[in-house]
This record gives C-alpha cells, sequence and structure tokens, in this order.
C-alpha cells in the first residue's frame, strides 16, 4: 500500500469538502488510483471525520481550499489560548500562597506555548483533523477540571473529528482517572 503524502491527502480532504459543500452529502473519494477496480470509497469510511459536514458549509462562503488551512490555523492558536489559559487557572486554584513564583511559571508557559515547534510543523503542511480535535480536548479537559458537564459535549466534538482525534480522549480519560488519586481525594471533579 502506497503510503499517503501531504498533497494527496490534501486532495482527499478538499474533494470531500468541495462535494458537500455543493450539495453532494456522500461524497465519494476518487483521488487514490492504487484503488483499482473500484476508484475509490465513501469519504465517511476514511477517518470517520464528520466534523467536515459542518466545516463544509464553509465552501459556501468561499470555495478555496485555502479556508481548510484557515480553520486548521484557528484550531492551532485557539488550543494554546486555551492550554494557557487552563495552566493559568490551574496557577490560580491550586498553587500554594507562601511559595512564590507562580509568575515566572506562568510566563514560562507562556514561553513553551509559543516557542513548540510542533505548533509550527503542524501548520506548514496540508489540513488535518487532528488540530481541530485538539481544541476541543483541552476544552474538554478544563471543563472536566471545573467539574462542568457541558465537557460531554466537547468530548462528542472530539468524536466528530475522527479515529485519531478520539485517542486523544482516551488519553485525557485514563488521565482523568490516575487523577483521582486514593479514595475520598478527588483531583478531578466529575
Amino acid at each position: 500500500m502506497e503510503p499517503v503524502r501531504p498533497h494527496r491527502r490534501l486532495r482527499l480532504v478538499q474533494q470531500a469538502w468541495s462535494l458537500i459543500g455543493s450539495g453532494h452529502l456522500d461524497p465519494y473519494q476518487t483521488t487514490f488510483a492504487y484503488n483499482y477496480p473500484h476508484y475509490g470509497f465513501p469519504f465517511w469510511q476514511s477517518h470517520f471525520e464528520i466534523v467536515m459536514w459542518p466545516l463544509a458549509l464553509l465552501h459556501l462562503v468561499w470555495s478555496s481550499p485555502f479556508v481548510l488551512l484557515i480553520v486548521q490555523d484557528l484550531a492551532l492558536a485557539g488550543t494554546g489560548l486555551v492550554a494557557l489559559r487552563f495552566g493559568l487557572e490551574l496557577l490560580q486554584a491550586e498553587w500554594p500562597v507562601e511559595v512564590s513564583g507562580a509568575p515566572l511559571i506562568g510566563i514560562g508557559l507562556l514561553v513553551v506555548l509559543l516557542a513548540n515547534p510542533w505548533t509550527y510543523w503542524t501548520a506548514s503542511f496540508d489540513f488535518h483533523f487532528q488540530p481541530v480535535g485538539a481544541i476541543f480536548v483541552a476544552l474538554c479537559a478544563r471543563d472536566v477540571w471545573n467539574g462542568r458537564r457541558r465537557a460531554w459535549w466537547w468530548a462528542a466534538a472530539v468524536l466528530t473529528c475522527g479515529d485519531v482525534a478520539a485517542s486523544y480522549l482516551i488519553g485525557l480519560g485514563i488521565g482523568a482517572l490516575l487523577a483521582v488519586g486514593p479514595p475520598g481525594a478527588v483531583a478531578w471533579r466529575w
């Protein structure tokens, strides 16, 4: 099986995006020639990335696939903002008052978020649904920590981003279970 190269992945997503945005709600992927003699498969069978259907509404505004890259960049920036806000909330709520250094930790968090080369690396290639799923996971983690029931809505949004993004949700669930600690101590407020 031939590996999916970046330009081929963008063609796959672009084809589904333009077909759904044009009113064809069950797009068939035909960009991979190695599927001979079938020449394609339904898009939803790729990774079950059903968030494409709401994103395809943007096709009505601007039909260029560049819109998908803008959505990805906004998701990356939003994930950084949510992570920064979550980290600052944790510092404010959990940092002992008698211990100094909380502002330095906050500045360090900001530097780590801005200097992370993987964020820039992600934005330099074609469109993927994982950055969209990452912002939903960050929002879900923040709401789980704060005991808000809307975390379930964010979890459902992560699942619309496909099977790879769903693995992030599995990691969040395992982390939440490990953070509970001994009986009677509740770190994650369910």
